[in-house]
């Protein structure tokens, strides 16, 4: 759904966002929310617009485009009724009906233009003159009256190819990658919509054995939703849950929480070893445990916040500020035998850290901290 590009020009950004909105909410009354599998509002382009994929299913729940569509009669009220019910609001008006314009085809251009071999140029006959022969043309004033016929003829055939060729070269380019990028599409949603239409059918099978073709199914899903995008994955899920039956997300949700949890059941056992050794690990093979645990118990984000001195960043892990400040040594480690560049004051953190942890054992600072305790 979209306007003029001279309209969507008029409204400006906010008011032309609240028209495709509007858009959207006639679709959604028009086909259901249910079956509306993604839509996006494209803001960044010359005309702003508003792409919907449907799901056509029809009112026995079939994949029927055609009973959605209609014929062109069909089409034609459906226009009719989007320009009346939301169009106007916002004073644009409904789009010609029947106007008869088309729009010529690449193949249809280049059968016109190679018409062009065969256009024929016919020449001015030569002025033979009055009584006596007067007014006659010489030979040069004949040559040069044709040459200026030929060459305005040339210039017009010339000047329209000329402004034809970029345009035509241009569409001819955009056209191979709409049908490379085009197949690869209709393969993708062809495989998205098979996958919801066995989904769909699944939920409504109300065989003795039910359970056991839910169980199936979800079992032949799982290998292949990684491949299924997200809004997808989401409709299958939906469908599973209605049947107390776990979907991809969630079983990967789990997956997530039991490995964390393992993780942080190994980091406990490091916290309860944190009061008696102010560098917690003695040996490369205890740090890189450490290391590993604490990566695997993080996220990518919150790693990256941890390792640059945010304490609050493991608040999951640990609320002891002794044991975090040692794992933060153990981050400090990693940081500098990996070569990563730490701010000033991602600096002032690691040593304000060290120093808390130096206080807190009692080192000597007399020896430079090389001893634990007195």
């Amino acid at each position: 759904m979209s306007a003029s590009p001279e309209e969507m020009a008029k409204m400006g950004h906010i008011q032309s966002e609240d028209y495709l909105r509007d858009a959207y909410a006639w679709v959604e009354e028009r086909h259901g929310a249910e079956n509306i599998l993604s839509a996006v509002i494209h803001m960044d382009e010359t005309t702003p617009h508003l792409q919907v994929l449907v799901i056509p299913l029809d009112a026995r729940g079939k994949l029927n485009a055609r009973d959605i569509v209609g014929n062109a009669k069909d089409l034609s009220a459906m226009q009719t009724d989007y320009a009346e019910r939301v169009c106007a609001k916002y004073g644009l008006e409904r789009g010609l009906m029947r106007s008869g314009a088309k729009h010529e085809t690449i193949k249809s251009y280049y059968a016109r233009a190679n018409a062009n071999e065969n256009i024929s140029l016919n020449l001015p006959e030569r002025a033979a003159g009055g009584f006596m022969g007067r007014g006659k043309e010489t030979d040069e004033e004949y040559r040069e009256r044709l040459s200026e016929v030929a060459s305005e003829a040339v210039r017009a055939v010339a000047g329209r190819l000329s402004g034809e060729r970029d345009v035509v070269a241009q569409e001819l380019a955009e056209a191979r990658l709409y049908a490379a990028d085009s197949e690869a599409k209709a393969e993708a949603l062809a495989r998205d919509l098979d996958a919801l239409e066995v989904a769909y059918n699944v939920a409504k099978h109300e065989g003795r054995d039910k359970q056991a073709v839910l169980n199936r199914f979800q079992d032949q899903y799982f290998e292949r939703a990684a491949q299924y995008p997200e809004h997808v994955r989401y409709a299958i899920d939906g469908i599973l849950n209605k049947h107390e039956l776990k979907g991809y997300e969630q079983v990967q949700q789990d997956r997530e929480d039991s490995a964390i949890a393992e993780n942080l059941e190994g980091l406990a056992r490091w916290e309860a070893r944190s009061p008696d050794d102010y560098l917690l690990t003695n040996t490369a093979d205890e740090h890189l445990e450490v290391i590993a645990l604490l990566r695997d118990a993080t996220t990518q984000a919150q790693y990256n916040r941890f390792r640059q001195g945010d304490l609050t960043s493991i608040d999951h892990i640990t609320t002891d500020p002794v044991f975090a400040r040692q794992l933060l040594m153990q981050a400090e480690m990693h940081n500098r035998g990996n070569g990563y560049e730490m701010s000033w004051e991602t600096e002032r953190r690691m040593k304000d850290s060290r120093d808390m942890l130096k206080e807190h054992f009692g080192l000597d600072r007399g020896n430079e901290y090389e001893n634990e305790r007195e």
